[in-house]
């Protein structure tokens, strides 16, 4: 699934499809051909990854240390519940390039103005279908607002964002965050079609049979 340059998107494709090298890897292809990943003091994050659960947040972060060139040459949040909240702090006051993280624990560290908005050239929203699921709409609406007000506080337009939202499906729910948030050119890429498999064909499920 491509990243259209510049272009905000909504991409339809299968859970376990490989959707996070299908935007993490162009995205820092991007930023290394800016020379915008120098590890500068308190650099606030280029892009910002919405996940629902903290497994998948631990996994997005590694899929981007993986792709490192060399050792230290960026520097990934990871940003989830459930654990100790200063050293996450630490962190992101110390500077990162990307910030992977859940909507909760997002919106925490927001309130405490632990990180901002100033740099922010790519917000992804990944399986969007399974947050609302879990009841994320109102924490991924209060972020996107705080996003805008800031960008606009500061004199800039929310179009200099590109967003990137996948899903397995696309609830209505994107049709008006779409609408409200997202480029009026932006690109549908729908994967799936018409196929009711909404898992990766080429991940094998299996199943054991345990008599009570």
């Amino acid at each position: 699934m491509p990243v259209f340059e510049g272009r905000d998107l909504i991409g339809k494709d299968r859970t376990g499809s490989g959707k996070t090298l299908a935007f993490s890897l162009p995205l820092l292809e991007k930023l290394r051909t800016e020379g915008a990943l120098n590890n500068t003091p308190r650099q606030s994050p280029f892009i910002i990854v919405l996940v629902p659960t903290r497994e998948l947040c631990m996994q997005v972060t590694k899929e981007f240390l993986r792709f490192m060139n060399h050792p230290g040459e960026y520097r990934v949040a990871s940003i989830y519940g459930g654990t100790e909240i200063y050293p996450q702090i630490d962190q992101l006051r110390n500077g990162v390039d990307i910030m992977v993280g859940t909507p909760g624990r997002i919106i925490d560290l927001m309130d405490r103005q632990a990180f901002s908005f100033r740099s922010l050239r790519y917000f992804i929203l990944d399986e969007t279908d399974q947050m609302l699921n879990i009841g994320f709409q109102e924490d991924i609406e209060r972020i996107l607002k705080t996003l805008r007000s800031e960008l606009e506080g500061n004199g800039k337009s929310i179009d200099r964002i590109q967003f990137l939202l996948f899903s397995a499906t696309i609830p209505k729910w994107v049709d008006q965050i779409a609408s409200r948030f997202m480029k009026p050119d932006l690109v549908f890429v729908d994967m799936i079609r018409h196929s009711e498999t909404k898992t990766s064909t080429t991940v094998e499920h299996l199943s054991l049979f345990f008599p009570s």
